[in-house]
């Protein structure tokens, strides 16, 4: 059984890939076939722990650990612990008393927010994310995009200009 979440491809391990040519590599190692699955490969970590929820008692789900440092809590202050955070409370798992600081105020979240705005991450990743932050009340910075057609609000460049003049072909 090897997990692989939707929206984590970023390391060759947590790729449909990897399991394939895994699978077919093993049997190199031990004669016998082997079967790698990925039952949860199309869900997000958010969705994995709302099934979770349904099917495991709390206690067990909470004893789950993602963070590098030497607490017996997370810190609350790192990408795994923000990662984890986002996860159970979209499943409306009570984060309380998991970090050792409030993983909703954590200093990387501009960085998080800024990648999601740019089409770094899978979109149900970015729901599931932004919809956690409004809840514990993080302002999501708004995009806004000005097309200007006619030169009104911007200075048109000598681009711009040649295109008019000689038409796009020209």
């Amino acid at each position: 059984l090897q997990n692989v979440v939707r929206g984590e491809s970023s390391t060759i391990d947590r790729r449909a890939i990897f399991n394939e040519k895994l699978q077919s590599f093993l049997p190199y190692a031990d004669a016998r076939k082997v079967n790698i699955i990925a039952p949860h490969q199309g869900w997000t970590k958010g969705q994995i722990c709302k099934w979770l929820k349904i099917h495991v008692p709390t206690n067990l789900i909470l004893k789950t650990v993602g963070c590098y440092s030497d607490s017996t809590k997370g810190c609350g202050e790192c990408s795994s612990c923000f990662r984890r955070f986002i996860a159970l409370s979209y499943a409306d798992i009570s984060t309380q008393n998991q970090f050792e600081h409030d993983p909703s105020q954590w200093d990387g979240i501009p960085t998080y927010i800024q990648k999601m705005q740019e089409g770094k991450y899978d979109l149900s990743r970015v729901s599931e994310t932004f919809k956690v932050l409004r809840e514990h009340g993080v302002k999501i910075p708004q995009r806004v995009y000005v097309f200007d057609l006619d030169g009104v609000i911007a200075i048109k460049t000598p681009f711009q200009h040649n295109i008019e003049e000689n038409g796009i072909n020209g």
